[in-house]
């Protein structure tokens, strides 16, 4: 089957095709009184002649406009799963949060008493990367904390099979289409504030000059003290400004700060490329778009950057 946008030209009725693996237009052996210009009808192809493809309405997709057609239109297009599988659900219903996370205590680190936050957009619905950081004498430790998604899918699962077929997760101004279930991308695998969640950190130490000076690997149990908005962490960075943040995290941002400048520094000395990409955000009302606003880049974004290198 083919996904378009249906259109009527001088009573020849025809898709404009929105599916990635073929563009063009199919005209249709008939037009459908059901139909309206713009609505999303997915095609089969039936014959051809020198003009091109002839197909016939197979079924209709969305009709109307505004950003759920737009979406939906899209996932039918590109062929983007939405329903999980049962296998998979199954599987799922196997993962106890509680007794999996008791399971494992002896064999990680704990480092729930250490001050790490999270930092990402204020849409943001999961929590994938959490930062902590200290000053040294010589230095800085650098704690860079990522979900542990492997802890509960396992290589081969049907949960591991999923992931991969789906290959990651799909953000509309509307909806997301996670590449794991719920449970795991927004719950289990999200370092949510005041909550336990089990992590693979690496522990990195920087020289005041801002080399690398040794790393390490592991395992670990953490829990995130506050979850920032990077205008929020911004506004720290450049105004010292604190009250918005709960008192423990101040050590660890004040270390953060401290660091950012010997990072970008070291950054410049070794002639790294720095990349502007141009973004925008979409404003809805109800269904509707009313605005693009740009996405400044900020020093925030570079912090977590380069943590994240």
């Amino acid at each position: 089957p083919i996904v378009g946008e249906y259109r009527e030209h001088a009573r020849h009725p025809y898709v404009e095709s929105l599916s990635p693996h073929y563009k063009g237009r199919i005209s249709l052996t008939k037009a459908s009184k059901k139909l309206k210009h713009g609505d999303t009808v997915e095609i089969l192809i039936t014959s051809q002649n020198t003009r091109g493809y002839i197909g016939e309405l197979n079924n209709v997709i969305s009709s109307g406009r505004g950003a759920k057609h737009a979406a939906e239109s899209l996932i039918t297009s590109f062929g983007i799963p939405v329903e999980w599988p049962k296998t998979v659900l199954d599987e799922i219903s196997e993962i106890s949060d509680v007794s999996d996370l008791e399971s494992a205590k002896s064999s990680r680190r704990d480092l729930t008493s250490l001050s790490f936050i999270t930092v990402d957009g204020k849409d943001a619905k999961d929590f994938d990367d959490a930062l902590y950081a200290e000053s040294l004498t010589d230095g800085w430790r650098l704690l860079v904390a990522i979900a542990d998604v492997a802890h509960f899918v396992k290589a081969d699962s049907e949960l591991d099979k999923e992931a991969l077929k789906r290959g990651n997760s799909v953000y509309l101004p509307d909806r997301v289409i996670p590449m794991l279930p719920q449970l795991l991308s927004t719950d289990l695998c999200s370092l949510r504030p005041k909550e336990e969640r089990y992590s693979l950190v690496c522990d990195i130490e920087v020289s005041r000059s801002g080399e690398m000076k040794g790393f390490e690997f592991f395992e670990a149990k953490i829990q995130s003290a506050q979850r920032l908005t990077y205008e929020q962490l911004e506004v720290y960075l450049e105004e010292n400004t604190t009250e918005e943040f709960v008192a423990d995290i101040l050590p660890s941002i004040g270390a953060m700060k401290d660091l950012l400048s010997s990072l970008l520094l070291e950054r410049e000395r070794r002639g790294a490329l720095d990349f502007e990409p141009h973004e925008a955000s979409l404003e809805l009302a109800g269904d509707n778009l009313t605005a693009l606003h740009p996405i400044k880049r900020l020093n925030s974004h570079r912090l977590v950057e380069e943590a994240m290198i």
